[in-house]
């Protein structure tokens, strides 16, 4: 480990000194392609376009660590127990608000792994065993025959009306069971009304399906049940 913090350094000596003598490091080098630059400190820098941003300096400009170096390791592990033992993600987007280590996720994933408290906390993730698929994955049928519908959203759109606050929307959302094409359409709320709409469009483009499966929200229920009462009365109408 020593070896190789101590080449790191050496490297960044020698980026250093190309920095220095020409305003550039060569192409070759492991951060060329951060636009390194040096600070009146002596602070080597992260460059980029960032110069006319309102971000803090540090975050415009973080200062470079080298890969595995001891200093390095400890300012992640400060951080790490500064925000209460932050994912590796999360905190080496907090690092880089200051400071931009060499290996990026790597190396502060290394940090976090090798944390006590981290691992003695660490709980067991439950994974269960998802259920089998029912029989009418496996059918051959035209598409959309057999399809599950479900909503995703909410989404907002901007109204016509000048100065109108955006509007909330959502999406209903078809699959079909054979093939796993999709079918959307756009729906203004989440009522029975909304969705026996978008359910009618669907079936105007796509013919009517033999079974719609559902997570039975609210809205569907009333649908089946509207629905249901439909066909009751189409039945005993003798014309």
């Amino acid at each position: 480990m020593a070896a190789t913090a101590n080449g790191a350094v050496v490297k960044f000596m020698g980026d250093v000194k190309e920095i220095r003598s020409k305003g550039f490091v060569k192409k070759s080098s492991s951060i060329a392609s951060l636009l390194p630059f040096i600070d009146q400190f002596g602070l080597l820098r992260v460059g980029g376009r960032l110069a006319n941003s309102t971000l803090p300096y540090d975050a415009r400009h973080p200062i470079i660590l080298p890969r595995r170096h001891p200093i390095t390791l400890a300012l992640i592990a400060h951080h790490h127990k500064k925000n209460l033992h932050v994912g590796a993600r999360a905190l080496l987007a907090k690092i880089r608000l200051q400071y931009w280590p060499i290996g990026g996720l790597r190396t502060v994933s290394k940090v976090v792994r090798n944390c006590i408290e981290c691992f003695r906390a660490k709980p067991t993730v439950l994974e269960p065993i998802m259920a089998s698929h029912p029989k009418e994955r496996f059918l051959n049928s035209r598409a959309f025959a057999i399809s599950g519908v479900d909503y995703c959203g909410p989404f907002y759109y901007k109204s016509e009306v000048r100065n109108r606050l955006p509007i909330k929307c959502y999406i209903s959302v078809f699959i079909c069971f054979a093939s796993k094409a999709i079918h959307l359409e756009l729906v203004k709320d989440l009522t029975t009304a909304a969705f026996l709409g978008a359910l009618k469009r669907f079936v105007s483009l796509r013919e009517r399906p033999n079974q719609i499966w559902s997570d039975n929200a609210t809205n569907f229920v009333g649908a089946k049940n509207e629905l249901h009462d439909v066909k009751k009365l189409l039945l005993s109408d003798p014309h």
